[in-house]
């Protein structure tokens, strides 16, 4: 199924990306729409004022049909730097310092999201859009300036408005920095000038940090959060807008809305809950489980099939909510999804193994079971593509990196040998972590061998920076392999084929250019070098 992205004057969502054996992208055309179906076609017309030559003139338009959570943020998506032109008379009221940009979408099968972002100020995040929406934007990002206006402006009026609201609502509450025990909080205390920090700012502001403790006095502060969820207010707001919504829209934002908000209690239970089993504190798990019946296990929700498989944040709520179940019950988190109907299930299931799956040690495995019996047709392909790319055995998509030298290496250099690819960015602590706490080690196990080879990607956009990083021999061996994403960043082709969003990630090939895991490597130096002898060993 063809989608067609056309760029002009106005700015526009995404269309429901084309499901079947593989799942099609969008093109970005300049034209406006002439005797298109409107009603599978949404517009968005977008303008902001550039005061100075520093500021962008491109804008990052980026479209999901179906969102898979963060680490999945390149499934279903389809994203693209665009150029904004300058206005004129028709197109902005200045032309020396309008940009405008309009996109049109074509063949907008449901509701899709869509983030609008000029360089790293990212004007709006996953706003709802529908087939038909017609909506103006008008952005000053550095001066927080941004309305809407034309026939869907309530739509997003009123995203805007519960964005608003729950963010006043976070800066209100202290920040919360967890420790495990009062010693921890101590040390903590101790470094610096944190003690003195701390104490100035409970003196000028109240508590703007909040330093709780994994204990019994932690229920108190559960107790707290679950009372201060300010749900009224955002029935308050979606109300307000009611009128204006169709039952379909004001069910997704309802949704939507209850995931946000309720989705932080169910993660700061299931936190004091594993530590204090963990710890054996059973006195305290005791109370915990009384507090889940009580506060969480009865938060139950009627919303359609339909409404759940397009609420991305509700999603997350009732796969965070069966995560909680699972502990509770010591059982496997497939089994606490298998309380909701077939088609829920499914796709509550299929949506958690696309989304997790470079955390996964056994992400084949699982993603095989799932393909023999999920059928559920809006979240089958993404399984199917997810498979066809990542699973195991899989043939790998050659490559083309530089090096230090400014050459070109493919995969196809390495013919006949084990790949390990790493790949990491500068500031990242976890790639410093990881390399020298266990990559270091499996370079050094496997020195000299012919038939293995780590390979260390760079996903900096600044040679300069990428170069210096490498000198320095924290994030990879300066003697080794090491490639970068030729200036691309997490944008080069290869990471958004294999979905590779965050640092650090592996990809483990065979000798014969196939996939043999993605992600799920990140594990002790012992464990990863067995991994790696086995695959060595399939190769002779």
């Amino acid at each position: 199924m063809k989608k067609i992205i056309t760029i002009l004057l106005l700015v526009l969502v995404a269309g429901r990306i084309a499901v079947a054996q593989s799942i099609q992208g969008m093109a970005f055309e300049d034209a406006i729409p002439d005797g298109q179906d409107m009603e599978k076609s949404a517009l968005v017309y977008f303008k902001y004022i550039k005061y100075s030559d520093r500021e962008p003139d491109t804008l990052k338009v980026s479209i999901w049909d179906y969102y898979f959570g963060q680490l999945a943020s390149t499934e279903g998506q389809v994203s693209k730097r665009i150029p904004l032109r300058k206005g004129s008379m028709l197109e902005g009221l200045f032309p020396s310092s309008d940009r405008v940009i309009t996109v049109n979408i074509s063949d907008l099968q449901g509701p899709s999201y869509i983030s609008l972002s000029l360089s790293s100020n990212e004007t709006f995040n996953k706003y709802l859009i529908f087939p038909g929406d017609s909506i103006k934007i008008y952005s000053q990002p550095f001066r927080n300036i941004l309305t809407f206006g034309g026939p869907s402006a309530p739509l997003f009026e009123c995203q805007r408005a519960l964005n608003n609201h729950r963010q006043a609502y976070s800066f209100q509450r202290a920040a919360r920095y967890t420790h495990r025990s009062q010693s921890s909080l101590e040390e903590f205390l101790e470094k610096n000038d944190n003690r003195l920090i701390y104490e100035q700012a409970l003196q000028n502001f109240g508590e703007v940090l909040s330093l709780p403790i994994l204990d019994e006095s932690y229920l108190a502060l559960l107790q707290s959060e679950a009372e201060q969820i300010p749900i009224e207010k955002s029935l308050l707001i979606l109300d307000s807008y009611q009128s204006q919504l169709s039952k379909d829209v004001y069910e997704i934002l309802l949704a939507n809305e209850i995931g946000l908000l309720y989705n932080r209690l169910v993660l700061d239970w299931s936190q004091i809950y594993i530590h204090s089993k963990k710890v054996g504190n059973q006195s305290l798990v005791e109370k915990l489980e009384e507090f889940y019946f009580n506060e969480i296990g009865n938060l139950n929700f009627e919303f359609e099939e339909e409404t759940i498989k397009r609420a991305i944040y509700y999603q997350e709520f009732l796969i965070n909510q069966s995560k909680a179940i699972s502990q509770l019950k010591q059982q496997p988190l497939f089994v606490s999804l298998a309380n909701y109907q077939e088609n829920v299930r499914d796709f509550l299931i299929g949506r958690y193994i696309i989304g997790n799956y470079r955390t996964l040690s056994n992400g084949s495995e699982v993603l095989e079971k799932a393909l023999s019996s999920i059928e559920e047709p809006n979240i089958r392909p993404y399984l199917e593509k997810l498979y066809h790319r990542q699973g195991a055995g899989q043939p790998i998509e050659n490559f083309e990196f530089e090096n230090l030298n400014g050459e070109k290496v493919k995969l196809e250099d390495f013919e006949g040998k084990t790949v390990l690819l790493d790949f990491w960015f500068t500031g990242c602590k976890a790639c410093i972590n990881f390399y020298e706490a266990h990559l270091h080690k499996v370079e050094k196990h496997f020195e000299g061998s012919e038939d293995f080879v780590l390979i260390s990607i760079s996903m900096d956009s600044d040679y300069e920076k990428w170069k210096k990083s490498v000198e320095g021999g924290r994030y990879s061996s300066p003697t080794g392999i090491n490639l970068y994403t030729n200036g691309e960043g997490f944008d080069h082709s290869f990471l958004k084929q294999y979905n590779i969003v965050g640092a650090p990630h592996q990809l483990l090939i065979d000798g014969e250019g196939r996939m043999v895991q993605s992600g799920g490597l990140q594990l002790m130096p012992e464990e990863l070098v067995e991994i790696l002898e086995e695959v060595l060993a399939e190769g002779c």
